[in-house]
């Protein structure tokens, strides 16, 4: 990937918390998929184009999972130490802080019995099509844009963050959700599966944030300096799983994420029509977070 996830953990983490999301239809309709090759970046295998096709689509064209104006909505929830359950909420006026690091750390956990009409309880990823605003700062960017909104009943502004993925015959790759409470998430293992598709494979995925601090957290960890992230994926089982879409088959795959502060995990559950449909995460502090696909719409 030409080390883009550095660059990319830090713009999406930069771009402003508060967006607002436009699909157009025509773009949907217009999606054409290009001949390529497929090359290994950085431990992820990329679409690689004759530099005569300059389609603002050309790295969603031949997604079949994560099409270009599809919405996921997920379920998520909090589990600390001892076991109680909490989702978080935006504290009073953190919108109008001054800067986006600020904003992010403006929240609060909320224990799932007083969640009231402020408390985000369910994340929104919206598949976007081209390739802005990546483009304009990386010239061959080479992901499927995407936004996460975190969602209460009483939204007035959409409140999330824009990023990527990759999918294609020999992975699929994605960013996981990182604002507010789920910053924890940038020392776990991403979610990842690479082909071929059967219990034993095994990769690895490693990347260096610089200037990795501004993710620690009071609530978590503090640290200073950058952040290294070296995981270890195994596809170890393929089994049945009770999911909104019913019982469904999924490879579950297994993936450890080592850091010089310490060890977190990650155990996915990749459906070929839907997708990660679960997400268990183990913390760098032994909290939980799990993250489940609730519905897909046009």
């Amino acid at each position: 990937m030409k080390n883009y996830s550095r660059i990319i953990l830090g713009l999406s983490y930069l771009i402003a918390v508060v967006l607002i999301f436009g699909c157009r239809r025509k773009n949907c309709e217009m999606l054409q998929s290009h001949e390529h090759e497929i090359v290994l970046e950085d431990g992820i295998f990329v679409e690689e184009f004759d530099e005569a096709v300059t389609d603002q689509n050309r790295y969603n064209g031949n997604n079949e999972i994560y099409e270009i104006c599809n919405v996921l909505k997920y379920s998520f929830i909090f589990e600390d130490t001892l076991g109680d359950e909490y989702y978080f909420e935006l504290e009073d006026g953190a919108l109008d802080l001054p800067t986006p690091i600020e904003q992010n750390k403006a929240w609060s956990y909320v224990l799932k019995g007083d969640a009231s009409n402020k408390t985000i309880k369910t994340i929104n990823q919206k598949i976007k099509p081209g390739l802005a605003p990546f483009i304009k700062i990386i010239p061959d960017y080479n992901q499927t844009v995407f936004d996460y909104f975190y969602e209460s009943k009483n939204n007035d502004k959409e409140i999330g963050e824009i990023t990527g993925l990759i999918e294609n015959e020999k992975n699929v790759w994605m960013h996981p959700p990182r604002q507010m409470m789920f910053r924890i998430l940038e020392l776990n293992p991403f979610p990842f599966i690479q082909a071929p598709y059967e219990i034993g494979t095994r990769w690895e995925w490693n990347y260096l944030r610089p200037s990795g601090e501004e993710w620690s957290d009071e609530r978590w960890l503090v640290w200073e300096g950058n952040l290294e992230l070296n995981c270890e994926y195994e596809i170890t089982d393929f089994l049945s799983v009770n999911s909104s879409f019913g019982e469904i088959e999924c490879y579950e795959i297994t993936a450890l994420g080592y850091t010089d502060y310490g060890t977190t995990k990650l155990v996915s559950y990749f459906n070929t029509q839907y997708g990660f449909v679960k997400l268990d995460y183990t913390n760098i502090n032994n909290t939980k977070i799990t993250i489940e696909l609730m519905e897909t719409k046009k």
